[in-house]
């Protein structure tokens, strides 16, 4: 045990002798050589600027040369046609047309169907107007236009008894319509359009040669009664005789005036063309 106190006791002062001496050097150390102070320059400060070259100077442009013109090649010549020779021309054949078929006879006109509805139409009230009813360019038996004749002078003689209206009141002289119609319905439509129009037609006083003044109008209607054209037949006397033209643009306002005629729409392919005949003489007694 001593032993070891002993040996431990001078490794320690071995080891504290090592710390404070140091342990011998056996290598060489090389000798460091003294700093040298460098500075770092830039080079394009100190090198000298090469002076610029001299910027070259554009060249002319050069003009293109013209282009040499194409040469026109020579168009051969066409060759001539040879002649054709004609062909002969073929025989026409004759054709054989079927006959004819022959006209199937023309169906008569149902007239009681037309008169039925006629009387089918509602009534209109009996008025007394004192007008001249031309008859249309149909064969009539002369006691049917005698009866007409008749009736018509007891209306006017009825008209002026009563006095209904004063008597320088003059009316339409006639109107006709489309011969469409059987005879009987053409009286029926000529009496309600003069009696409808009887009301809207005056004579303009102080007219010269009223007797003369005589107007004729064709009127185109639309279905529901109401007038689409009215036009003046004689436009010549229109043209150059003042007062006709005022007569003339009287009996137009009328018409005007007038519209809607109460006309039964089934029968509007009849009455859709009219002619008036505005005729003063009647009032004067002509």
């Amino acid at each position: 045990m001593g032993k070891g106190v002993l040996l431990s006791g001078a490794l320690h002062v071995a080891a504290i002798l090592v710390l404070v001496i140091g342990l011998p050097s056996f290598v060489s150390v090389p000798e460091v050589a003294p700093p040298i102070p460098v500075e770092l320059v830039e080079l394009d400060e100190q090198a000298p600027k090469p002076s610029p070259k001299p910027k070259p100077k554009p060249e002319p442009e050069k003009q293109p040369e013209p282009e040499p013109e194409p040469q026109q090649a020579e168009v051969p010549p066409a060759p001539k046609p040879e002649p054709i020779a004609p062909e002969p021309e073929p025989e026409p054949e004759q054709v054989v047309l079927p006959p004819e078929p022959e006209p199937e006879p023309p169906k008569p006109e149902a007239e009681p169907e037309k008169e039925k509805e006629l009387a089918e139409a509602p009534p209109k009230p009996r008025t007394k107007p004192q007008l001249k009813i031309p008859v249309p360019d149909q064969p009539q038996e002369p006691e049917k236009k005698d009866r007409l004749t008749s009736i018509l002078r007891n209306v006017e003689k009825l008209k002026e008894q009563q006095a209904a209206r004063p008597a320088e009141e003059p009316e339409p002289s006639g109107a006709q319509v489309r011969p469409q119609a059987s005879p009987l319905e053409q009286r029926e439509l000529v009496r309600i359009v003069t009696q409808h129009m009887s009301r809207c037609w005056r004579i303009e006083p102080g007219a010269r040669d009223a007797q003369s003044l005589v107007v004729g109008i064709k009127v185109l209607m639309n279905r529901d009664g109401s007038v689409r054209a009215v036009k003046i037949t004689d436009t010549s006397r229109m043209a150059a005789d003042a007062f006709y033209r005022s007569a003339a643009e009287n009996a137009r306002r009328a018409i005007l005036s007038c519209q809607p005629f109460p006309l039964p729409i089934k029968r509007y392919e009849v009455w859709q063309e009219m002619r008036f005949t505005f005729n003063p003489s009647e009032m004067f007694g002509g």
